[in-house]
């Protein structure tokens, strides 16, 4: 799908970035942060559409694999959608297709992984705008994956109307009828989605326990990874400290977030030598060096597999960025 840069008004804007952080701080309130899982140079494209402090609407596009952390603000409901993407992404650990819906309560964490390019949406919606008395109580971090298919179409069909009436010009967001018809529109699907029968009925076709006994015993690991970047990391202790054996780990890594433990602890070193390259005057060697990476000549040749080019040449973009 592509997203014209010429659209623009005070409430819709759309912009190309190369910068995977810059692209990271436009979902607004989310505290998004993004590690890059494919090799290549990052480009990518974000629209946000805001209706008034009501709702709004998140379109993102990235050309390459991503590992996406995020959390719902607080008094806001979300839905999250998948526009286009040739191999499904995983949403905290289960697997998300074009055509399914997932529904994100207030102050829910997600953990998002795609292998390849993504087009996603995420609509954003305040609570008082939904029927409070019919929405049930979703505990903290609970997501529901939802496939039903007649009011998942019906969600897919108005945002692509949307956006067709968007960038036709059709759209007027200086007229309240207009805007007002559509958050009206949107609030009855939703309404729908997050209804007490429906939640309670697709919450139950997932295992709670063993789900929430993963994702807490990831989560856990990766706190303990992230604490020790800069050090051997000992993958035999992590589990042992998250009170399983080693291989039930690395298989609950694989199943949550679609890569091994040893490739998670790469790409999150890798991902914040880069950030500190940018943000840094320290040499090169330096920031490898507190990052636990001694073999420079191999460090640069898979730097440059990741990021589509040499830790010097993204210290001399970060140098002509700051003039």
């Amino acid at each position: 799908m592509y997203y014209p840069v010429s659209v623009n008004h005070a409430s819709v804007r759309c912009r190309q970035y190369y910068d995977i952080d810059q692209q990271a701080e436009q979902l607004e309130n989310y505290h998004q942060q993004y590690q890059q899982l494919d090799g290549g140079k990052f480009k990518g494209t974000f629209l946000s559409c805001h209706f008034d402090n009501e709702l709004a609407l998140y379109f993102e596009y990235a050309n390459c694999g991503l590992l996406q952390n995020l959390a719902v603000p607080a008094h806001y409901y979300s839905i999250a959608l998948v526009l286009e993407s040739a191999i499904p992404l995983t949403f905290n650990g289960r697997k998300f297709t074009q055509g399914s819906v997932f529904l994100l309560p207030p102050q829910s964490e997600i953990t998002v992984s795609s292998k390849h390019a993504m087009n996603v949406c995420l609509i954003h919606i305040a609570s008082h705008l939904l029927d409070t008395t019919e929405l049930p109580f979703m505990p903290h971090h609970q997501s529901c994956l939802v496939d039903n298919g007649q009011h998942n179409r019906a969600l897919y069909s108005l945002i692509g109307d949307f956006l067709s009436s968007l960038f036709n010009s059709y759209f007027d967001f200086n007229s309240n009828k207009q805007r007002t018809r559509f958050k009206r529109a949107m609030a009855s699907i939703i309404d729908w989605h997050f209804s007490h029968d429906n939640i309670e009925h697709y919450a139950n076709q997932v295992p709670k326990y063993n789900t929430h006994r993963k994702r807490e015993a990831v989560m856990y690991a990766k706190a303990l990874i992230d604490e020790c970047l800069g050090y051997d990391i000992d993958i035999q202790r992590i589990a042992q400290q998250t009170h399983v054996c080693r291989r039930t780990l690395e298989h609950y890594f694989l199943e949550q977030t679609n890569m091994s433990l040893s490739r998670y602890i790469k790409i999150m070193r890798f991902n914040g030598i880069r950030r500190d390259i940018w943000s840094s005057e320290r040499c090169i060697s330096d920031i490898a060096s507190t990052w636990g990476i001694w073999h420079l000549g191999r460090f640069a040749q898979e730097y440059h597999q990741l990021f589509g080019e040499l830790p010097s040449q993204t210290k001399y973009h970060a140098q002509q960025a700051k003039r």
